[in-house]
């Protein structure tokens, strides 16, 4: 696919504040929060080093539950199964996506239900593989169905509006994409007929019609995986993923850029232009955890239970650190949430869109930042939180000033 926009206005975005944070924000020369240094790489690439981050134990925000909502008890709304999709609506309340239940279900902001839209099926607003729910102009929540390549619109009162087709090389139960602020909608592929085949972010018009293709590299063909032990055997075969390889971790804006962890094994993320080009690294000094030859042989010793015998399973494969970052993600302020590695609870990295460092915030919450990302919104943080048996629940949670 070729670009049918010639000269598009990429907008600047600018350093944002938490806004609702009164105490200001971190960065460059901010007392008590990491030093940012910014220089060239040979290859031209800006990079930016923060050093001394706020620890866990010493953060600038504490995200604090207010509300919990959801139950054990089948069949009510409150039921969730898997949430795929959480958004912020206008008014305060907010609306989760389903995947085991393919319904969009509403609420207040006291966690009181007030409608569900759609549901399983091939009519007007039904789904079959809907994975996700964005917010889009108006105040309209836009429910994507990769599996039958169909976008549906809903009202968050009047319900199911309208439907839009597009095209779908690939679907999986999380939705990656991303809304822009006039309705347009920035979504990762894969272009096969390329050889090699590439990646791109494909941009969509309001009717979901294709306007763009944005490259990100080319789509990576692997005879021996470096995620997974992979065998073949009398007709069959199968594959194990690697102990303590980390997943692969990218993020599209509402911008169209991208945002990529270049190596689990370390805390370094760049950001890729609208152009393909990167803008800029960002490396924090939060060092790695090293796998010891203990958990390795353990991992190996695991694997080896569950495997077909004479299966040869690499130790080298298994890389020497665990992975740093867990998620990306931009929950509504502007700027972008890192969750790392730490003990107990949960801690992210707060970044502006220029790569300066903000500040560090931690929940002693069970935060699943993995598919329904959190949403910011009015002051509150609304996220998806599991509990010791894996029920989903919706939390609202407002972010307190530590420092």
């Amino acid at each position: 696919m070729r670009s049918k926009r010639r000269g598009m206005q990429w907008p600047a975005v600018l350093p944002l504040c938490l806004a609702f944070v009164v105490a200001g924000c971190g960065g460059e020369g901010a007392p008590g929060a990491g030093s940012t240094v910014r220089d060239t790489l040979p290859s031209g690439v800006e990079r930016v080093t923060i050093s001394s981050p706020a620890e866990p134990s010493a953060p600038h925000w504490n995200i604090v539950e207010d509300l919990r909502v959801g139950s054990l008890q089948g069949g009510g709304p409150d039921a969730f199964g898997w949430i795929v999709g959480l958004a912020a609506l206008d008014g305060g309340g907010f609306a989760v996506f389903d995947y085991q239940s393919q319904d969009l279900r509403l609420f207040d902001f006291d966690g009181g239900h007030l409608a569900t839209h759609g549901g399983r099926g091939d009519g007007p607003g039904e789904t079959q593989g809907g994975n996700g729910v964005m917010l889009g102009p108006g105040g309209r929540l836009w429910v994507p169905d990769d599996q039958r390549g169909r976008m549906s619109v809903f009202h968050p009162g009047n319900g199911f509006q309208e439907a839009h087709e597009y095209t779908s090389f690939s679907w999986g139960p999380v939705w990656r994409g991303a809304m822009g602020e006039d309705g347009s909608v920035f979504r990762p592929s894969v272009e096969y007929d390329r050889e090699p085949a590439l990646r791109v972010v494909v941009v969509y018009d309001s009717t979901m019609t294709p306007i763009d293709s944005l490259p990100m590299g080319a789509y990576p063909t692997y005879d021996d995986p470096p995620s997974a032990y992979c065998w073949s055997s009398g007709g069959g075969g199968g594959c194990a993923a690697v102990p303590f390889y980390g997943d692969e971790i990218r993020l599209v804006d509402s911008q169209g850029s991208v945002w990529e962890v270049e190596d689990a094994g370390q805390y370094r993320i760049r950001r890729w232009t609208p152009r393909g080009d990167t803008a800029f690294v960002v490396v924090v000094d939060r060092p790695a955890t090293p796998v010891t030859a203990a958990e390795r042989d353990s991992a190996i010793a695991e694997l080896r239970e569950r495997t077909p015998p004479g299966i040869e399973l690499d130790p080298a494969k298994i890389p020497a650190a665990k992975p740093v970052i867990e998620s990306l993600f931009m929950p509504g302020d502007g700027n972008l949430w890192v969750q790392f590695a730490s003990s107990g609870g949960a801690a992210f990295d707060v970044l502006a869109p220029d790569g300066s460092y903000l500040g560090t915030a931690v929940a002693d919450i069970a935060i699943e930042t993995g598919d329904a990302k959190p949403v910011l919104r009015d002051g509150r943080m609304w996220l998806v939180a599991k509990d010791a048996l894996d029920v989903n629940y919706v939390v609202r949670a407002r972010l307190e000033d530590a420092r």
